[in-house]
């Protein structure tokens, strides 16, 4: 598959991530999927995502930590990280984009 058809999904909610996952045409997209952020660094690694959908509040590590692992691992490749949260928090959301990410 191309580089641009990779999607990695990352949400601490499986059944958000699953439904993201049934809204995307699987013949056109490899999707992958990490429930969380610890494991969205080592999935990312191995799927070399072109673009990135991830989730800002998280259990185990914030959207801000993420997408700077992101930007650091793709240095030299290009990603679109596009954040997902249901936080009203403008602060929080600035700073996840201060950090890297494209979209909101």
């Amino acid at each position: 598959m191309e580089p641009g058809k990779r999607l990695l999904i990352v949400d601490d909610n499986s059944v958000f991530v699953e439904t993201i996952v049934s809204m995307i045409d699987q013949n056109e997209f490899e999707v992958h999927r990490a429930y969380g952020a610890a494991e969205a660094l080592e999935v990312a690694e191995h799927a070399r995502p072109s673009i990135v959908f991830l989730d800002i509040v998280m259990p185990d590590g914030d959207g801000y930590d993420v997408c700077t692992g992101l930007r650091r691992l793709f240095i030299h490749s290009p990603i679109q990280i596009i954040l997902m949260s249901a936080t009203r928090d403008l602060e929080r959301l600035q700073k996840v984009l201060e950090a890297g990410a494209d979209d909101y």
